[in-house]
């Protein structure tokens, strides 16, 4: 159905492409380049909201009037960016006429956001807003597989990463069951370094002693690798100023 079809009944739903369609864990690298996969899950649950070409008729709230309402369709390519990465993941053309890609926000009767608060009646402080955190999804650390497998898997640091910086800090995949929530303190360069501690036991510290060597798995999703660098640290001072010039680019 093309969205020039829809019934003028059906509700507006305006949807963020960043952090909630696209997985962003790459961050901004312009309004025409989109390098991350979907959040788990985004693709079926956005295709369970267009309608099927014969079913015109459907009651009022049973489909929606679907808008992607993201700051890239305000740049030159940015819609046709959208397009392409939502065909490229799974919508069919067809589904993807029923989609509107606003360049203002929409009279929507909901907006789906991972940057937003929901206003109750009550103002949020300076100090909510200024200690807010998007939604972010990790794809780092699955969640703890069975020893069955025979790897002794190292686990993300319990608590913060470095005490005192917590109000900078990210959770990954903080409401996603199949990974383990990860911790992690993001740059403020444009790199956007993520980076994440990790705390051997003591069974594993013995093992390295012994010769063993640390392993890294990366899930891709097909995607190009990104840059990385495992380092050592402790919670000195000298540690705690190095990995903040590291954090400042």
């Amino acid at each position: 159905m093309h969205k020039n079809d829809l019934p003028t009944s059906w509700p507006i739903l305006a949807i963020d492409f960043d952090g909630v369609l696209h997985s962003y864990i790459s961050g901004w690298k312009g309004p025409r380049t989109i390098t991350d996969a979907p959040i788990a899950g985004a693709i079926e649950w956005l295709k369970s909201l267009i309608p099927d070409q014969d079913d015109a008729f459907a009651p009022r709230h049973y489909y929606f009037d679907v808008q992607i309402f993201s700051s890239r369709a305000r740049h030159f390519g940015g819609r046709a960016a959208m397009r392409r990465w939502l065909l490229r993941h799974g919508l069919t053309r067809g589904e993807l006429e029923s989609i509107r890609f606003p360049r203002l926000k929409p009279p929507s009767i909901l907006l789906i956001d991972d940057r937003a608060l929901r206003f109750d009646g009550t103002f949020p402080t300076v100090e909510q807003m200024r200690d807010f955190r998007p939604y972010r999804v990790g794809t780092m650390q699955p969640a703890p597989p069975t020893r069955a497998t025979g790897i002794d898997f190292l686990a993300p640091k319990d608590g913060p990463i470095v005490e005192g910086l917590e109000a900078i800090e990210v959770v990954y995949a903080r409401n996603q069951s199949e990974y383990n929530p990860l911790r992690s303190l993001i740059s403020t360069d444009g790199t956007g370094r993520a980076v994440s501690r990790w705390t051997l036991t003591a069974e594993q510290r013995v093992a390295i002693a012994q010769g063993n060597d640390i392993f890294l798995e990366l899930m891709t999703f097909h995607q190009p690798l990104q840059p990385i660098r495992i380092f050592l640290a402790g919670d000195t001072n000298e540690d705690r100023e190095s990995l903040l010039s590291l954090l400042e680019g």
